[in-house]
């Protein structure tokens, strides 16, 4: 193979072989940001089952009344929840709670995110207000709550990472859109760092809808005008693919000044 195919078809195969890491590598004049998301169940914050953190000085009917307001529902959080410490909860366990709607009229989910390819990305069980971490994409998916052991039985073998179309449409579990939390920035960006809001709208024909927006922040804490430019790390790419058309014009002009002479 003449040595010019060889050097454009090493580029292509380094290029397609960085791209999932575009965000990590260091480019000239621009910063890279890995955000975390904040998620808010919106407009199915009743339809939900919330994962949260006990708190210090927390009782169950103290969270009963916080978060579904009625304390007598304490109940159901034990129930949901056989392998709480019978003497009393802790700081720092994590207990799941019903939906806020008592009565179960209307489809009701729990609340999955997963993050990245990948045989170990598996899908991490969600409240409201907690985090949706990168370092790439991630979705989220709001799962019926007669098909959570059947979605989870999915990803219980590390060796399979099944796909978004290997899931049963039977199931019903809503998917959202991808979302990317990754950003690079210019260097002279007054930009320090970037949070994430998901807020989920609405559930139909097996779609997540949901609201995402970025909030920029000063080296001061300072919220600045979120609707700076951004670029991703697209440049060193197409730098790359620049690369390529000179070297495959040198080629050409090459063979061209051969086939005349």
């Amino acid at each position: 193979m003449p040595l010019t195919r060889r050097i454009t078809a090493t580029l292509i195969l380094l290029s397609f072989l960085a791209a999932p890491s575009l965000a990590d590598i260091a480019v000239p004049g621009y910063k890279q940001f890995h955000i975390e998301a904040r998620l808010d169940f919106g407009d199915l914050k009743d339809r939900c089952y919330s994962l949260i953190e006990v708190k210090e000085g927390d009782t169950l009917s103290a969270i009963a009344k916080k978060h579904l307001g009625d304390a007598s529902r304490y109940p159901e959080i034990e129930r949901l929840n056989p392998e709480l410490d019978p003497d009393g909860i802790r700081p720092g366990d994590e207990i799941l709670l019903p939906p806020r709607k008592a009565d179960g009229s209307g489809r009701r989910y729990f609340i999955y995110y997963r993050s990245g390819p990948g045989a170990s990305s598996r899908p991490t069980l969600l409240g409201q207000d907690r985090q949706i971490r990168g370092p790439y994409m991630a979705r989220v998916y709001a799962v019926p709550e007669t098909a959570r052991e059947e979605f989870e039985a999915l990803f219980a073998d590390r060796k399979k990472s099944p796909r978004a179309d290997d899931i049963d449409p039977e199931l019903g579990v809503a998917i959202s859109a991808s979302i990317d939390l990754r950003m690079s920035l210019p260097n002279a960006n007054a930009t320090e760092r970037v949070d994430g809001h998901v807020r989920l709208l609405s559930v139909k024909d097996k779609v997540l809808s949901i609201e995402y927006t970025r909030q920029h922040f000063d080296r001061k804490g300072r919220e600045i005008d979120s609707n700076q430019q951004s670029a991703s790390a697209l440049p060193l790419l197409g730098v790359g693919l620049l690369g390529l058309m000179v070297i495959g014009f040198i080629g050409w002009k090459r063979r061209r000044e051969l086939s005349v002479a």
